[in-house]
């Protein structure tokens, strides 16, 4: 929903190009909200699976198996690491990285750590 207000905003001023290079950045957190944040709930070898042969590629990329261990983290230290987009709580000042003790609780998930 914060899409459609934002769009004819960015479209009225700069031009057909900045609307829809607006659109794709509005529409990444609901996109990846809905298609990708059930999958981080599993473990990776189970979200490979079960999630759809498009879905399960991008699971396998690096930086979707950053964006678990960083979900992970979230649900261990619930005032950290809410944005599905990589950097966006280093902006928020809210980010934090796994120590050594969170990779192993990770690892025993079946996590991707690595």
């Amino acid at each position: 929903m914060p899409l459609l207000p934002a769009l004819p905003l960015a479209g009225s001023a700069p031009g057909l190009w900045a609307l829809a290079g607006a659109a794709v950045a509005l529409a990444l957190p609901p996109l990846l909200s809905h298609c990708i944040h059930p999958y981080l709930h599993m473990t990776h070898a189970q979200a490979l699976g079960a999630a759809p042969k498009a879905t399960a590629w991008l699971l396998r990329r690096r930086y979707f198996r950053a964006m678990a261990r960083s979900h992970y983290m979230h649900h261990r230290y619930v005032a950290v690491n809410f944005n599905l987009l990589l950097g966006g709580d280093v902006l928020r000042g809210c980010h934090r990285m796994p120590d050594e003790k969170d990779l192993l609780a990770m690892r025993r998930l079946g996590l991707p750590v690595g």
